[in-house]
């Protein structure tokens, strides 16, 4: 659809440049019959006014024709980035799962290192992916019709809740390294 609405802008902005030569042809009319000292005084705001909507067309046009390329990178850029943390989370959720306690003296500590680098890693990729996401929405947002815009935000905010997994991976590593601990006081004991 944003192709579309691009494509069309493409064309009206050609149609503008088209009237370019019979403004110029105006303008330059105008600038004539203002050096005729017999002038009347109000041409000269005409002229001005002439001028200034002339700039003003141009310029939206080239704003808009911006902002719809760069909402068209935007959608390409949500698509990717929700896909990509889709298997992203997807991981983090096996790995969450896969994470256990080790009753073994040398293999916990290990495990637990290993699978602290893992978390971080998985933050990390799950973080910025989301951001870029959320970035993308964003730009979305300057053109979409309200209920679009309300969907694409619950579905951004539905993936920030399902990040809320970082956290509890966090919290159950810390479990894991307090029972490590707790198993090696243990062992002392014996």
């Amino acid at each position: 659809e944003t192709e579309q609405i691009l494509e069309r802008h493409e064309k009206n902005l050609d149609q503008l440049d088209k009237k370019k030569k019979d403004f110029m042809d105006q303008k330059g009319k105008g600038e004539k019959l203002l050096n005729d000292p017999k002038a009347p005084k109000f041409l000269n705001g005409h002229m001005e006014r002439l001028v200034g909507l002339w700039k003003e067309a141009n310029n939206k046009g080239e704003d808009r024709l911006e902002d719809l390329k760069n909402n068209l990178v935007a959608w390409e850029a949500y698509e990717n980035k929700r896909n990509q943390l889709d298997g992203q989370l997807n991981e983090a959720e096996a790995e969450y799962r896969n994470t256990c306690r080790v009753y073994d003296l040398e293999e916990g500590p290990k495990d637990h290192t290993a699978r602290l680098a893992t978390a971080s890693k998985f933050r990390k990729q799950i973080e910025d992916t989301f951001k870029g996401m959320s970035g993308a929405n964003d730009e979305l947002a300057k053109l979409l019709e309200e209920d679009k815009k309300d969907e694409l935000a619950t579905e951004t905010s539905e993936y920030s809740e399902k990040s809320n997994l970082l956290n509890d991976m966090d919290e159950k590593l810390k479990k894991l390294d307090e029972f490590n601990g707790q198993l090696k006081a243990f062992d002392g004991q014996v």
